[in-house]
């Protein structure tokens, strides 16, 4: 059992929220806890590119963004590139200034691929310029097939890119129509092999199982294409209806067929009969490596909850010293006109950490540290085990017949005998949401 709020903060019940904060209110913010524990911190660099070729149907980040603003081009591109610039080069020195030591680079979106050479080398450069970028391990880019070019490749090889992801999802082109990606399977081919050719040994493929309508002779074909490949990495998502984006829209009209909980746990339990077959190891929940040397550190550093990270663009987010940093999404020429204004400035409070516990340890499968929750939040972990909603997520739990174990230093939910491989977690989240539904029958029943 973890001790007894040892840092002798109490929290509230809800996030304290400030809104459009000032850069230097936002930083006197953090120096106010940094001042207080003067230990070197680690960080993550993100850079968010919120442009696309397309509009993807099951995409939940461009939900509300007009396709015209995905889509723009030419001037406004020049101009969000600037800002990140002028953004960059103020944060930078100053949270350096703080202790902070970049140890993971990522630039995603959007679309990174869809900036040019020059806009990239422009950012790329300000980042170079103004962190010291010794100590980085990862610098991984994300990319579409249709805008990965061997001028865009060369590009972010200056800013130091060495892992590159290439979002394909599918190999199977009625697939890729409904899903409304703006590539065609042969582009998908194409980059993979062009990346690999120009030098990029520490590549990863995304495809996305449980799609509607897919097949398994669909998926199989997607996966043997993958695997053709040899690319490093895969990253192998289980689609997820979610409100709001079109093809959610679509299934609940009818015009397309919801897969079931079932169905998208089979799906990604032939994912991980496939992959694993042919060389991969399932190190987390959906991602596959061929050795430990090529795992998304990225991932794992926002999993795991290993420091802090700072995030540049519309539409970033960011944790620093205990605080949550918000850019909205499709507010560009808000942010063009001020990129150094933070929409939302957010002190996290028991509703926020419950939420984000939630999903590392029954979503993603991860264990949770005591010591990173309270660098995380400010406050012990002992804290969320008094709140009701706690206590019903662990009784869910036990009658989900996966505990939520609790040590003296970390909590995690009770994987089965073969851990959280293929569709395991899927398969808990539907245990829980029927232990849910019958708790909601009883308590209908006796009012």
């Amino acid at each position: 059992m973890p001790a007894s709020n040892p840092t002798g903060i109490h929290p509230s019940a809800e996030s304290q929220l400030k809104h459009q904060v000032p850069a230097d209110v936002v930083l006197d913010d953090v120096r106010s806890v940094v001042g207080r524990d003067q230990r070197q911190r680690s960080l993550l660099v993100y850079v968010h590119v919120p442009f696309c070729s397309s509009k993807c149907t099951f995409c939940t980040w461009v939900t509300g963004i007009p396709t015209a603003q995905l889509r723009s081009s030419g001037d406004i591109r020049w101009r969000y590139a600037e800002a990140l610039k002028k953004q960059i080069e103020y944060y930078a020195p100053r949270v350096s200034e703080l202790g902070y030591v970049p140890k993971v680079v990522y630039w995603g979106g959007g679309t990174p691929s869809a900036l040019n050479a020059g806009q990239i080398e422009l950012i790329g450069t300000a980042l170079k310029d103004n962190f010291d970028l010794s100590a980085v391990s990862e610098y991984s880019v994300e990319s579409s097939p249709e805008t990965l070019t061997a001028e865009n490749i060369a590009a972010f090889q200056y800013a130091g890119m060495n892992r590159l992801s290439v979002g394909i999802q599918s190999f199977d082109e009625s697939e890729l129509r409904r899903a409304g990606r703006a590539h065609s399977a042969t582009q998908a081919d194409g980059s993979v092999r062009r990346a690999q050719q120009l030098g990029c040994v520490n590549r990863n493929v995304d495809i996305i199982t449980g799609f509607p309508r897919q097949t398994d002779e669909m998926l199989k074909d997607t996966l043997a294409r993958t695997i053709a490949l040899r690319p490093e990495h895969v990253t192998s998502y289980s689609y997820h209806a979610v409100n709001e984006t079109a093809m959610f829209r679509q299934i609940e009209r009818g015009h397309l067929p919801a897969h079931n909980t079932d169905q998208r746990a089979r799906a990604q339990d032939l994912a991980y009969e496939m992959l694993t077959a042919n060389g991969y190891d399932e190190y987390m929940p959906m991602y596959y490596s061929l050795g430990p040397h090529h795992r998304f550190n990225a991932e794992l550093y926002y999993f795991d909850w290993e420091g802090d990270h700072l995030g540049f663009g519309s539409g970033a987010n960011s944790v620093l010293a205990t605080h949550k940093l918000t850019n909205g999404r499709g507010n560009l020429e808000q942010y063009i006109s001020s990129p150094n204004t933070c929409d939302i400035l957010e002190k996290p409070g028991i509703s926020t950490a419950l939420g984000e516990s939630f999903r590392l340890t029954s979503i993603t499968g991860r264990r949770l540290s005591y010591q990173r929750f309270s660098h995380r939040f400010g406050f012990d972990f002992s804290e969320l085990l008094k709140a009701p909603r706690m206590k019903a997520f662990r009784m869910v739990l036990d009658r989900a017949e996966s505990p939520f174990i609790l040590t003296t230093s970390e909590a995690y939910v009770s994987p089965p005998a073969g851990g959280w491989h293929g569709g395991e977690l899927l398969r808990l989240a539907r245990r829980m949401r029927t232990v849910q539904a019958a708790a909601q029958r009883n308590q209908a029943g006796t009012t």
